[in-house]
Order: C-alpha cells, then structure tokens, then sequence
C-alpha cells in the first residue's frame, strides 16, 4: 500500500508543478523530462538492489526488464538534448532506436516465464531466445521503421 501511496503522490505533485510551470515552456519542458526519468530511474536502481536476491529464470526477466527501462533512458536523454539544446523536433533518429527497443523489452522478458520458477538449468537456453527477439526487435526497429511512416 505504501507504493500505491507514493505512486499517487507522485503524479499529485507532477501535475501540480507541471500546472505551476505552464507559463514557462522551457522549464515546463526540463522539468518535464525530469519527471519522466524518476519513475524508470528508481524501478533499475530496485532491481539492482535486489538483484542478488533472484537466481535462474526470474533474474534473467529482471535483468532484461533493467536492460530495456535502461535504454529507453538513453533515448530519452537523446531526444531530450536533440529538442533542448539542438532545438530539432526530431521523432526518427538515432534515439528512437533506443526508445523502442528499450520499451518492447518488458514484453520480451515475459518470453522467460519467470512464473514457471527458477529453472537454473534453462537460463542459456532462455537468454538465447531473449537475446534473438532483442536483436529482431533492433532490426525491424530500424529496417522497418522508414516504411511504417
């Protein structure tokens, strides 16, 4: 329940800074972008304080559900300079591979079925069929992404 509380003031406060800010756009948009990262900041720096907690199946679910929230920042941070500092209103670039590969990884963790159990023994198996998908999700990103457009 203590999560739920702090999730919730969380987005209070969000939105009542975000409504404070609203005759500034520049502050709006840094503090924004600020905001944004908190939330995905704090579920890596969880998962990797309890990292060493998880064995088999459920640690490569959780390290690949780090993984991607870790490249979703780093795109993030790549749009965020390209809008701020190069005042470019980019949405295909180079970030946009990070963003998307970054956000389809929690979907390709669940390919691990940490709700199976630990399965130690099928951890290399498993991180080849995570590690495939990644590399497929990378490839339709940027081989594909022009056509969708």
């Amino acid at each position: 329940m203590a999560y739920l509380t702090l999730g919730v003031g969380y987005v209070l406060l969000y939105a009542a800074i975000g409504w404070l800010l609203r005759g500034h756009p520049l502050a709006l948009s840094i503090f924004g972008d600020i905001g944004l990262l908190v939330a995905p900041l704090a579920v890596c720096a969880v998962i990797l304080r309890r990292r060493r907690t998880w064995r088999g199946c459920h640690r490569l679910f959780w390290d690949t559900v780090a993984i991607g929230i870790g490249l979703w920042i780093v795109g993030h941070l790549g749009w965020t300079f390209e809008d701020l500092v190069l005042k470019q209103q980019s949405w295909l670039q180079w970030h946009t591979v990070f963003s998307l590969c970054g956000g389809i990884c929690p979907l390709i963790a669940l390919l691990a079925r940490p709700h199976r159990g630990v399965r130690s023994d099928a951890v290399g198996d498993v991180g080849l069929v995570l590690a495939a998908y990644g590399l497929l999700a990378v490839f339709s990103e940027h081989h594909l992404g022009p056509f969708v457009m």
